[in-house]
């Protein structure tokens, strides 16, 4: 559990070293992450769900705008 109040739950197919590089870059405040679930499916690697949490709410603001666009993580 995260001190940090602006939290948003993610599911994903992808690198999440590659997220991380993204949210070093881009997040301007403090971040934690949970891992809490992985779903097998069709994809041959699975989906990740993640819980984040934000120092600030504009940086989850800013995650949830780029996580829309359908990045490629």
């Amino acid at each position: 559990m995260s001190d940090y109040k602006y939290g948003i739950r993610y599911k994903f197919s992808g690198s999440i070293g590659k997220l991380e590089d993204w949210m070093d870059d881009n997040i301007k405040g403090g971040y934690t992450y949970d891992l809490t679930d992985m779903h097998t499916g069709d994809t041959p690697f699975g989906q990740l769900e993640v819980m984040f949490h934000f120092e600030h709410g504009a940086d989850r603001e800013r995650f949830k705008k780029q996580a829309a666009s359908n990045p490629e993580w």
